[in-house]
């Protein structure tokens, strides 16, 4: 909606000097010198007010450039938002961290580990490894810690629901119940036996549709940090021009 200003006018309305004061246009009107008035509409009395719009300022139009921060990408790469923490946008960085880490470990929270998987689901970490050092970690957990070796193709896999896993050189160990029912695994230690009792599986694969979403969640928390690396390397540069 224009804004209006009021100017005090006799006689006609005719081509005025102009001032300009603050971005206000003023109008300086003659006194009626016998001009005739409009419309028949009889003469204006010196003290009449005239209504005239007042000039809008023309809006700042801005240029966006692309610039590159090289340690922002960095830091993006190295963990989920902090390349936006670098370049000094906690807010982004927060609400970056809190997306990415939220879909990544819901993944893991609805598949189990089992999800980040570099040997059985090779295709799958491709996408996950983008998520950063942090997918390694626990894929490295996963293998080392999570599985056991099998002794005649000397690779490491998924232990059996039946299998516990031997904690000197992590080999299959069978779950067998004592006269209690308990379940136990017995390994060598030192030349000792030692039992485990209660002994579980270290890991129990998810199946189905649970693992899928599991593992589908995941990779997309890889691909969106992609998107944010990207972002954070190639920052966009606003400029203001009058």
């Amino acid at each position: 909606m224009a804004r209006y200003i009021t100017a005090r006018a006799a006689g006609v309305n005719r081509p005025p000097a102009t001032i300009f004061a603050g971005g206000v246009k003023r109008f300086r009107l003659p006194r009626d010198r016998g001009h005739p008035p409009a419309n028949n509409a009889g003469p204006i009395a010196p003290d009449a007010i005239l209504i005239l719009p007042r000039r809008t300022r023309m809006d700042t139009t801005h240029t966006n450039q692309t610039g590159f921060d090289p340690l922002a990408g960095v830091a993006a790469v190295i963990f989920p938002g902090a390349g936006h923490l670098v370049r000094r946008e906690p807010r982004r960085a927060a609400l970056v961290a809190i997306g990415v880490l939220g879909l990544f470990f819901g993944g893991i929270l609805v598949g189990g580990i089992d999800v980040i998987d570099s040997r059985e689901d090779r295709v799958w970490f491709f996408g996950q490894a983008l998520v950063g050092p942090l997918a390694f970690g626990i894929d490295y957990a996963h293998q080392h810690h999570f599985k056991v070796i099998d002794l005649q193709k000397r690779q490491l896999r998924t232990a059996l629901p039946d299998e516990a896993r031997n904690p000197v050189d992590a080999s299959p160990l069978p779950i067998r119940p004592d006269p209690a029912g308990v379940p136990t695994a017995t390994y060598t230690r030192d030349g000792k036996a030692v039992t485990m009792a209660p002994a579980r599986p270290p890991n129990i694969k998810s199946l189905s549709k649970v693992n899928e979403l599991g593992t589908l969640m995941a990779t997309l928390a890889g691909m969106l940090n992609l998107i944010i690396v990207i972002d954070a390397l190639f920052p966009t540069l606003r400029r203001e021009n009058a």
